[in-house]
């Protein structure tokens, strides 16, 4: 197998933060990761004399010229090989010249003005990495891609997996300094022999051939520089107390730093006592009930608010009153109009309001079609960009035209007010209160009407969520608050709603009352509407107990990893017994181990012998004068030894037997005990 590594930055391009590159630092990380070959792949740029001295420097390496391109929001990398630098160099030279800002991208067809033939090059696309090349750009290349590049374990296992995935490769991205202290251990191993463009091409058509480590496997990672070795697929660490089992936890995190990545300590999940045992899990249940509540009710919230910022109904009904009440007088003195009555403008009616809240949002929307540049080329290829700049800027005249009349009507009310102000002052006629929207108020009165129908429906009661996770069963549903102790729990506060909860059944009158509960804020008014009951059941169909609530605890956690790429675990097997241990807690593990590296530390046979995992990590602490050092063993279950990067080995029985079974008398003499019992 040979170590290749087809993305490594030589050049601070506008792309980059400012740093300075150390070709030494380079030639210590090819000789301490072993790489066989790299690629100088610089923002949208190739410099030859610098990868000239880098290639004599590097003398066992090969060693390639490449460029990572700007393409339809998205980055590529381009490798060609050295007889075909001179060409290479005039199309970097054309990237660079339309690279003019660290937000410019080629599309597609300018790109392929540039590179019309790829069967020079190994083209590699962002893939699961960002800034992603979209699909369906990957989709144009048809036959030049069959490589991308993934940025974890897990992506890489997941496409080594998806049939319909391209072949995966995991690359550095590094930039090499002076100040470089720890080495990237993202890299990939290929099983070829001689190095060259073609056999590259040809090996990463094959996934069989592509690998996360040197022994051809899909099943093993380098950490730390080759201090550890671990399985991407289930792992387990052993060692006596303090031997730097948590140490070794804590340098795969940091291999990874920054990355997506569970770690559950140990005894995160259960306290020392039953009281505190119970707040943690009341606290998680609290928590998941929150979340699922804010989730279900985010758009009542909405409604409220904006019904929260609407004038009310008693003051619509006080505007309409004075109105009619206005009509009518003026209708009363209508024979009795004097000289400033009977002029137009006594009666004038004022212009209605300039709307432009729906001319301003399309603008916006418009100018995010022009600047998007993630989504550019689906845009393009459906909307010629000269039709968009054309709506954008008849838009903008429009605004502008709209303006000039909004201005000329503000203008025009003014000089009618003033008018109508002087006229009424000298009249004894009574003036008609015109100064309303009847539209609006009908409007609003429409939208009184939908949100008590909306809350009729939203205090239905009705189930919302239901899961089983291994051997419980969670059932969140909703219903509508029964009293108003209720109201008061649900936002913890120390005020009566008594008199709020009388109107419960009335939406409108309700928020009235809550509006004049200044303790609470307008803000979590939404909360006092609906509640929410999330009960976890056991096997039999009844609430969980004390001790079932921490098993839940662990196996919730564990779920949660999901969404995380590596899942480490502290000794889990705390305080559980075996048959929970076995049938719930090793089961979730082996399903995620199909999807993601997990690492557990475990003293429990249950754990670390019946979980059958793939791979095994020894920890032994060593004094040295006053210094302690923690050398790391590891191999496959049925190894006859371990083995550390060193090459320095372990019986793997003796490892196995005294860290699980307390050693081989113990085990012998339990095996004899439970025979007796049988016979």
């Amino acid at each position: 197998m040979r170590k290749i590594d087809l993305h490594i930055h030589t050049l601070s391009t506008l792309n980059d933060a400012d740093f300075e590159f150390d070709i030494d630092k380079l030639s210590e990380y090819t000789n301490t990761m072993r790489i066989d070959c790299i690629a100088v792949t610089n923002h949208n740029t190739f410099d030859k004399d610098q990868f000239l001295r880098i290639k004599d420097k590097l003398t066992d390496v090969v060693v390639m010229p490449g460029i990572e391109i700007d393409l339809c929001g998205g980055h590529i990398l381009l490798i060609t090989e050295y007889e075909s630098i001179d060409s290479f160099v005039s199309q970097a030279k054309a990237v660079y010249s339309k690279i003019v800002s660290p937000n410019s991208s080629l599309d597609y067809d300018t790109f392929r003005d540039i590179f019309p033939d790829l069967s020079r090059f190994l083209v590699i696309p962002h893939y699961w990495k960002e800034p992603k090349i979209p699909f369906d750009i990957i989709n144009k290349f048809g036959d030049d891609i069959f490589a991308g590049e993934v940025t974890s374990p897990k992506k890489f296992i997941y496409a080594i997996k998806d049939p319909n995935a391209l072949t995966p490769v995991v690359f550095s991205d590094c930039r090499l300094t002076s100040s470089t202290m720890v080495f990237s251990s993202q890299q990939t191993f290929v099983d070829i022999g001689d190095i060259t463009l073609n056999s590259l091409k040809s090996v990463l058509h094959d996934k069989s051939k592509v690998s996360l480590n040197e022994d051809g496997g899909h099943d093993l990672i380098s950490i730390q520089n080759g201090e550890i070795k671990l399985s991407t697929g289930l792992n387990i660490i052993l060692g006596r107390r303090s031997s730097g089992k948590t140490h070794t936890l804590q340098m795969i995190k940091e291999e990874y730093k920054g990355g997506n990545i569970k770690y559950i300590k140990q005894f995160q999940l259960l306290e020392r006592d039953d009281k505190k045992d119970k707040n943690t899990f009341d606290q998680l249940l609290a928590d998941k009930k929150n979340s699922l509540f804010e989730d279900f009710i985010s758009p009542f919230k909405t409604v409220i608010e904006d019904l929260l910022n609407t004038p009310s109904m008693e003051d619509d009904e006080s505007v309409l009153d004075n109105y009619l009440g206005s009509l009518i007088q003026y209708a009363k003195d209508e024979r009795v109009r004097d000289v400033y009555s009977k002029c137009a403008l006594f009666s004038e009616e004022l212009f209605s309001p300039v709307e432009m809240t729906i001319l301003e949002s399309l603008i916006r929307n418009v100018s995010e079609l022009l600047d998007n540049k993630h989504y550019k080329a689906v845009i393009d290829r459906h909307i010629e960009r000269s039709k968009i700049i054309a709506l954008y800027n008849d838009l903008i005249m429009m605004r502008r035209n709209i303006s000039i009349e909004k201005k000329k009507k503000e203008w025009t009310n003014d000089v009618i007010r003033e008018i109508k102000g002087k006229l009424q002052i000298k009249s004894s006629s009574t003036p008609i209160n015109d100064d309303l929207d009847l539209y609006q108020i009908a409007l609003r009165r429409c939208k009184r009407l939908k949100f008590i129908n909306l809350c009729k429906l939203v205090k239905r009661e009705r189930k919302i969520r239901e899961l089983t996770l291994k051997k419980f069963k969670v059932i969140a549903t909703t219903h509508p608050f029964v009293n108003a102790t209720d109201l008061k729990q649900r936002l913890h506060v120390r005020v009566s709603l008594a008199q709020a909860y009388l109107k419960y059944d009335s939406p409108i009158d309700y928020l009235k009352e809550l509006r004049n509960c200044e303790t609470i804020s307008p803000s979590e008014f939404y909360k006092l509407f609906v509640d929410i009951e999330y009960k976890i059941l056991n096997e039999d169909g009844f609430t969980i107990s004390g001790g079932e609530s921490a098993e839940f605890n662990l196996l919730q956690t564990i779920e949660d990893a999901r969404n995380y790429d590596m899942l480490l675990i502290d000794e889990p097997e705390s305080s559980f017994d075996n048959i929970f241990l076995k049938d719930d807690v090793n089961s979730l593990l082996k399903e995620f181990s199909k999807e993601m590296p997990v690492v557990i530390v475990t003293h429990n046979s249950t754990i670390g012998g019946s979980i059958q995992p793939d791979y095994i990590l020894f920890t032994e602490k060593q004094i040295s004068g006053k210094d302690k050092i923690f050398k790391i063993y590891y191999g496959y279950p049925n190894d006859k030894f371990l083995k550390n990067k060193d090459n320095e080995q372990k019986r793997n029985y003796v490892i196995q037997i005294d860290s699980l079974e307390a050693g081989s008398d113990a085990y012998q003499k339990r095996n004899k005990n439970y025979e007796n019992l049988e016979n």
